[in-house]
């Protein structure tokens, strides 16, 4: 014999659930993000904290790159007089920066900075270092805002971002293919998508996931092809 109020409640129950998973409250969505980046900076420090306190006296060498990285960078900034042209290889002609794996983008604006604001010449390994920290604390955000948008619980996305973090294959990366290393690329393009999927007017979304594309290659140009061959995927089976 079925029981028609009892299936109904449970219906009822069951759309209140899938409606709050669906449409999160917003500050569940900012303090777990800022609770996320301050555990991820907490266990950062655990594993980096030797060098922390001094960024600027460490070089990661785990690869031979690591040290070309440190070395095209300094150089762009200390003796090169163009944002996009590098004088340190192939003499006498040079390269383009995007060629030196510097972060030519993050390089450019060091760069700018040395010559219009004040002189860090000499600080660009330390400036290097932090900007590699600072990128796997937004990369544990991103994860955590990412899982929350696919409608997983605070506290499961949290747990779950900081250990997406923690495996990445990028993570390792951070000790010497620094442009490689950014943990937010990728999340951050699947949230936009995410976003772009949702939103009826997809103007802003579209130019938004082009800015990250843009940017992310001036970062490490791979990021454009991993990023074309994904979208064109994603565009041809979606």
């Amino acid at each position: 014999m079925s029981h028609p109020t009892g299936i109904k409640a449970v219906e009822g129950k069951i759309e209140t659930t899938l409606h709050n998973l669906s449409s999160p409250k917003r500050s569940h969505a900012f303090w777990g993000f800022w609770l996320v980046v301050l555990v991820a900076f907490g266990l950062l420090w655990l594993r980096h904290g030797e060098w922390l306190h001094d960024p600027n006296a460490f070089l990661f060498g785990e690869s031979p790159d690591g040290f070309k990285n440190y070395m095209t960078t300094s150089w762009h900034v200390r003796h090169d007089s163009s944002y996009v042209h590098y004088g340190g290889m192939n003499y006498p002609y040079g390269e383009h920066v995007l060629f030196t794996d510097n972060q030519p983008i993050l390089s450019a604006a060091m760069q700018w900075w040395n010559w219009h604001v004040e002189d860090i010449a000499g600080r660009t390994v330390g400036i290097v270092n932090m900007i590699q920290f600072l990128s796997l604390l937004f990369g544990a955000g991103v994860l955590f805002l990412l899982l929350h948008r696919l409608h997983l619980p605070v506290w499961y996305a949290g747990l779950a971002a900081l250990g997406i973090l923690f495996l990445s294959p990028q993570y390792i990366r951070f000790d010497g293919h620094f442009g490689l290393s950014h943990t937010w690329v990728f999340p951050l393009l699947l949230l936009l998508l995410y976003r772009y999927e949702v939103r009826h007017s997809r103007r802003y979304q579209s130019l938004q996931i082009g800015i990250l594309v843009w940017f992310a290659a001036q970062l490490h140009f791979y990021y454009l092809g991993l990023s074309a061959l994904f979208l064109g995927l994603y565009t041809y089976f979606n």
